[in-house]
């Protein structure tokens, strides 16, 4: 385990050579100190030799091979530790400063940026939209951190090692969101290569598209990452909601109707699971291929449902048909994939869109995709199950499976949904009582709708919640223990819950 943790690091350390670069180019233009160099120097070195340790000191004598407790603990510590480090460049650069708030504040960011949450800290001056208070190789790191995480860095790392130590299939299983990890290819480096490859091919084509759409080059590269990791951080505090101001709807300079476009499509590429995408790239299989498999027919289903549904309390209470509309869709898809994007102030709409807002939050995307929550495959099994059990009351002896696509899911399998869903219930539960309780005891800085939206928005790795936590309002406020709080249920939810409550019993750790 140590030999593994140990690579992990060495091939993270790596990670900070493109802020580095960054850094270099923009301290030519005054823009950045020498200390925006030693922030990515010094954290590169550190998990480089920290990696080292664990390789030739630590773990120098284990056998190789790692079993399924073994590979669920390197996932989990592995993503703590990730974090640590990836938490370095925001102090050694000044962005929050040294002490116990400067130190919970820069784990939250990093960890929301690895886990893709989205949920941030970082604030602007008053009266100024763009985050220009901040290095412009720090708010790269800060998109990079949700684009490595997005497709996992333990997925990345099987690549390298898998051939070294054996229990590859159990890091993917620990690692990839969903229920099951297909083995698309006949060794599981060369799956996860595959998977990195889809990845990073739908990365430069986004780029490339919102830089003709009217981005700068530096904005493309950061949206392009953070919209394929559902990350939703943007380098505009205003999010998405900044083209709207500051571009026409449709124009030869740029568009954001265009922009909107873009980032919706690559959105819902990025919560549809990535074996789809596998089969069609890979396998020529034509886009109807998409269509026959039942959870993305939901899942499309679910966000029609959804967009209409607002788009008709928009019009009704609030906007033009074509704003409600334009509206409902981009934040439908947005909330959903759990990418957290905005284009809106949606604190600012009726009750029911906001609770609309707030189911989708516990939805998700689809299982093997980038997006969090539950996942779409998970809720239509609780439905069946819930469609069964009714079925059961009038016919109490009646065998009734659950077929998804013509394929009858195990037993097993079905129980193993339920229980995952009501683990997931039963932290959310406690996660907003402790949040709420801390909100109470801060002289009521926070009401419990805003707690409640604060631990939906980080369990399922959405980012913005509501209320005191809305899309124009950052977690800057929240005190220090509630900010643990919540980066522990980001980390939680990233690792499908039980990668991350696996470390906490007893049992897992006896030999």
């Amino acid at each position: 385990m140590a030999n593994a943790l140990g690579y992990i690091l060495m091939l993270f350390s790596a990670s900070f050579a493109l802020p580095l670069i960054c850094a270099i180019i923009y301290i030519r233009r005054d823009t950045e100190g020498w200390e925006t160099i030693l922030a990515f120097v010094i954290p590169a070195l550190l998990s480089l030799l920290t990696g080292l340790f664990f390789t030739q000191i630590i773990g120098k004598n284990e056998t190789l091979g790692l079993r399924d407790r073994e590979a669920f603990a390197v996932v989990g510590i592995g993503w703590l530790a990730i974090a640590a480090f990836g938490a370095m460049p925001y102090l050694i650069s000044g962005t929050f400063d040294f002490g116990i708030e400067g130190f919970v504040n820069s784990y939250f960011e990093s960890m929301s940026g690895f886990t893709t949450t989205g949920s941030t800290v970082l604030e602007p001056s008053p009266g100024n939209d763009y985050l220009d208070d901040y290095a412009h190789s720090v708010l790269l790191w800060r998109s990079q951190t949700q684009w490595m995480g997005g497709m996992g860095i333990i997925v990345l790392s099987v690549v390298v090692f898998s051939r070294l130590f054996g229990g590859g299939m159990g890091l993917m299983r620990a690692e990839v969101p969903g229920t099951s990890v297909a083995r698309l290819r006949p060794k599981m480096q060369h799956t996860a290569m595959a998977l990195w490859l889809i990845y990073a091919l739908f990365t430069l084509m986004e780029a490339v598209l919102l830089r003709l759409a009217g981005m700068s080059t530096y904005d493309a590269i950061n949206h392009s990452f953070t919209t394929l990791a559902t990350g939703g951080f943007s380098t505009h505090f205003a999010s998405i909601a900044y083209y709207s101001n500051t571009m026409d709807p449709i124009g030869f300079g740029g568009s954001y109707a265009l922009i909107e476009v873009i980032l919706i499509l690559f959105m819902a590429i990025a919560g549809t699971n990535f074996v789809l995408h596998y089969t069609i790239i890979m396998k020529g299989d034509r886009i109807r291929a998409l269509f026959k498999d039942p959870e993305f027919r939901f899942y499309i289903l679910l966000l029609l449902f959804a967009t209409l549904v607002m788009t008709a309390v928009l019009t009704w209470r609030t906007y033009p048909a074509y704003t409600a509309s334009r509206y409902a869709v981009f934040q439908a898809v947005s909330i959903m994939t759990t990418t957290g994007y905005a284009n809106a102030d949606f604190e600012t709409w009726p009750v029911s869109a906001r609770m609309l807002l707030i189911i989708l939050m516990f939805v998700g995307g689809c299982a093997g995709s980038t997006g969090g929550a539950i996942k779409v495959i998970r809720v239509l099994v609780i439905l069946k199950m819930a469609r069964r059990e009714i079925r059961k009351v009038v016919h109490p002896k009646a065998v009734v499976p659950i077929n998804i696509g013509g394929t009858a899911i195990p037993e097993e399998t079905c129980m193993s949904i339920a229980a995952f869903f009501i683990l997931y219930l039963a932290i959310f539960i406690v996660a907003t009582f402790l949040i709420a309780l801390i909100g109470a005891q801060s002289g009521g800085a926070y009401d419990f709708p805003s707690a409640l939206s604060a631990v939906a928005a980080t369990l399922g790795n959405v980012g913005p919640g509501l209320g005191a936590f809305g899309p124009t309002v950052t977690y800057l406020h929240l005190h220090w223990i509630g900010k643990i709080i919540l980066t522990l249920c980001m980390w939680t939810g990233r690792l499908e819950l039980y990668a991350g409550v696996f470390l906490f019993f007893p049992g897992s750790w006896r030999k």
